[in-house]
């Protein structure tokens, strides 16, 4: 079964996921071991093995939203075409009206993101449906982080504090991947606000990265 344009996407509201331990070690692969991954987190293969068959779904595609203050979202879609799988990046106006921002493919960040609009994003969550656990929100946009600064687990422990053992979990593990010092990909990419990173005007959707 094809779904060849945006509109027919067989998107299903996931944004719960981000409540559920298993999630993240088959979303982070890619900027650590996923079984120090599981381990910090306290959840087993079993469960992160269950969650990737719904993840990969070719006819139920996964969907998160970001609300945003100003109105809108941020859009995290897996993409599950069998041929052309990845995860999508889009910012849906308040209209509803999509504009695809990056796609990640296989293990590569995709660099859209400075590290004051991801903080910025995540600790100022509105109170509506979608994504509103500040870590969580930090964690899903990681990949689109272009580069992140020495301090950048210092800077998250300062930024989040967390009331609950979940969210001091989701800390602890947004700390050891900035640990790591891995390095985001360079270049120009399409940026959130319309304009890429050398202050020009943005690419059209179909240029972007």
């Amino acid at each position: 079964m094809l779904f060849p344009g945006r509109a027919d996407y067989p998107l299903l509201d996931t944004s719960g996921l981000v409540l559920d331990p298993a999630f993240w070690p088959g979303y982070l692969f890619w900027a650590y071991d996923i079984g120090e991954l599981m381990e910090m987190l306290d959840v087993d293969g079993a469960d992160v093995d269950a969650l990737s068959v719904k993840l990969t779904d070719p006819e139920r595609w996964p969907h998160l939203r970001v609300p945003l203050r100003e109105g809108g979202h941020l859009a995290v879609i897996y993409r599950n075409f069998p041929e052309d799988a990845g995860i999508d990046f889009e910012r849906v106006g308040a209209d509803g009206a999509p504009v695809t921002l990056a796609s990640m493919e296989g293990d590569q960040p995709v660099g859209v993101l400075e590290w004051d609009e991801l903080v910025g994003i995540a600790t100022t969550a509105p109170r509506r449906s979608g994504v509103v656990l500040p870590m969580a929100r930090f964690l899903l946009l990681l990949p689109l982080l272009a580069e992140a600064p020495e301090d950048a687990a210092d800077q998250v422990r300062r930024s989040f504090r967390p009331r609950t053992g979940y969210g001091r979990q989701l800390v602890e593990v947004a700390c050891a991947l900035l640990e790591e010092h891995r390095l985001w990909p360079g270049g120009t990419y399409t940026r959130l606000w319309g304009e890429d990173r050398d202050g020009q005007p943005a690419q059209s959707t179909s240029d972007a990265t």
